[in-house]
């Protein structure tokens, strides 16, 4: 999330969205590992979804094997390592968090989320048993549900200077993922560092990544790659006039915008994304928390935001976030959905009503007809 400088805490007791370094959602290298309370991921067997289309980066959009473009839409989910630390919430298996966004939950079909994004976090500094207790069992529930699943590495960090994050251990973490059963899965795609903070310098972000990238291709994995970039993700900009090598041709930038940084959309992005690929992997706002970044409202916010998504359909999105303890939080600690400006109904709706908009095909044979648009006006 953009727009501090401050030290990135985790408060396991509240729910609302204080200080920006009191927001649920960040990781960083000074929290400690999560797990004191964290239940299983459940099973996925209820569901058996056909693997979905491969997906593939052509000019400035992400198209399917058809070469008809795709507009990836859906949600993130809180890290599955963290699942029930909070203590005053209801955590439930993630596996059933899957199925209700995914719309395959009988009871609330209408979420029709296409792709979830799967933080993992201080986990990731051992990734032979992160790769096996909580990234194959989610993203495997993911898959057979039906989505597309985004392995995030979900570090809020400087890339650069005392704080940094070791390059080595982001390096390390997609070499174990890269050589996976996971590698050149269809399904799967690679988000490398979620928000990396300072230098902003996107030469130096550069070379501190390209590496990665280049590990990654070296395994033999063609997977969709989605870069961040300095100050929390908000710099793909910089693509434009200095674009980052990908041996395989299949990167995507990444976006991640919150009320904090205004409508200026096209500045911000959307001026870029007619020229590169370009995703926003983050974003979100809440009505009740006046003093963060994501303060705001659907009516004076996510509705101008959500125009104009739909009207730039290049761009995929993965809203921030489905849970009821992470924050901007969708419900409440029962799991009732929050109503009135709050985020999540909103959300809600937008999938629903684009839920077979731009969506990936494996074939031709397709009816045409069947790509029906719902822009908001």
């Amino acid at each position: 999330m953009a727009g501090s400088t401050a030290t990135l805490t985790f408060d396991e007791e509240s729910n609302s969205l204080g200080l920006w370094n009191s927001v649920s959602k960040f990781i960083t290298r000074a929290v400690a590992p999560l797990a004191l309370c964290a239940i299983s991921i459940g099973s996925a067997a209820a569901q058996t979804a056909p693997p979905n289309p491969a997906l593939h980066v052509m000019g400035n959009e992400i198209v399917d094997p058809n070469g008809a473009m795709v507009t990836l839409r859906g949600v993130a989910i809180i890290a599955p390592e963290s699942n029930g630390t909070c203590r005053n919430c209801n955590p439930r298996p993630t596996a059933s968090v899957i199925a209700q966004l995914s719309g395959h939950q009988a009871s609330d079909p209408a979420w029709a989320a296409k792709v979830v994004r799967i933080p993992i976090g201080n986990s990731a500094s051992d990734p032979a048993t992160s790769f096996t207790k909580w990234i194959k069992p989610t993203v495997d529930a993911a898959k057979a549900n039906g989505l597309y699943a985004i392995i995030d590495l979900h570090f809020v960090q400087d890339f650069g200077g005392s704080k940094a994050l070791p390059e080595s251990e982001v390096y390390n973490f997609w070499d174990y993922v890269s050589k996976s059963e996971y590698a050149n899965d269809p399904n799967v795609l690679f988000e490398l560092f979620n928000e990396p903070v300072n230098p902003d310098d996107w030469n130096a972000w550069k070379t501190y990544i390209m590496p990665v990238v280049n590990q990654i291709r070296n395994n033999k994995a063609n997977n969709i790659i989605l870069m961040g970039s300095p100050q929390w993700s908000t710099r793909a900009y910089d693509a434009l006039t200095s674009p980052i090598p990908d041996p395989a041709n299949n990167l995507v930038y990444v976006e991640h915008i919150y009320p904090n940084q205004g409508t200026g959309f096209d500045a911000l992005f959307g001026t870029a994304s007619a020229s590169i690929p370009i995703m926003v992997t983050e974003f979100g706002w809440d009505p009740s928390s006046r003093r963060s970044v994501a303060y705001g409202t659907y009516s004076g916010w996510g509705s101008t935001f959500r125009r104009y998504i739909d009207a730039h359909p290049q761009i995929g999105w993965s809203n921030w976030i489905f849970d009821d303890y992470w924050t901007p939080v969708y419900f409440d600690t029962k799991w009732n959905l929050l109503t009135g400006e709050h985020q999540g109904p909103w959300i809600k709706q937008w999938l629903s009503a684009q839920q077979n908009c731009n969506q990936p095909q494996a074939t031709t044979t397709t009816s045409v007809t069947s790509n029906v648009c719902n822009p908001l006006q």
